[in-house]
């Protein structure tokens, strides 16, 4: 029978997720993150850049990455940013690879990796939180789930303004 009591459960398994995820396992905590996605790096909605301090941190396999000096990103009106700056880089990433790679790490690290699970709400009592529909319990949850968490609606948190 799989494992429903958790100290930590992370919604989301992008890479902010699946970081937060491994480095609270690699500290102790027994540690789900869930995802609606089917499997790691699919239907993906991210640039796939990674700032220099994340890549020095992560130290991320040569293969799923190229380093470059400077980003243009636009948003979806397609106005543009450009990033640069002397001396920094970013790392333009196989975005794909980096999550299945993260997810591997993660769950080395003894985090249970559930896909294919969509956060549906969740209810404190007890000093846990209980994942609706799922049944996993944890005394910590993270919405790691992007600019339009469904986890901070649900919890009735701040919603994001503006994007980029």
């Amino acid at each position: 029978m799989p494992r429903t009591d958790f100290d930590l459960v992370v919604v989301g398994a992008g890479f902010a997720g699946l970081v937060c995820a491994r480095a609270a396992a690699e500290r102790g905590l027994r540690v789900a993150v869930i995802d609606r996605k089917p499997a790691p790096g699919t239907r993906l909605h991210t640039t796939g850049i990674v700032v220099k301090e994340a890549a020095e941190e992560l130290h991320l396999p040569p293969g799923l990455t190229a380093r470059v000096r400077g980003v243009r990103l636009y948003n979806p009106a397609l106005r543009a940013v450009d990033l640069d700056s002397p001396g920094y880089y970013f790392l333009a990433t196989d975005t794909a690879g980096v999550l299945r790679w993260l997810t591997e790490q993660a769950a080395a690290a003894g985090v249970e990796a559930i896909f294919g699970r969509a956060f549906a709400g969740a209810r404190r009592a007890g000093g846990a939180w209980t994942l609706d529909r799922s049944g996993l319990r944890a005394r910590y949850l993270v919405g790691a789930d992007g600019p339009r968490s469904a986890v901070a609606q649900a919890l009735g948190l701040g919603r994001n303004g503006p994007m980029l």
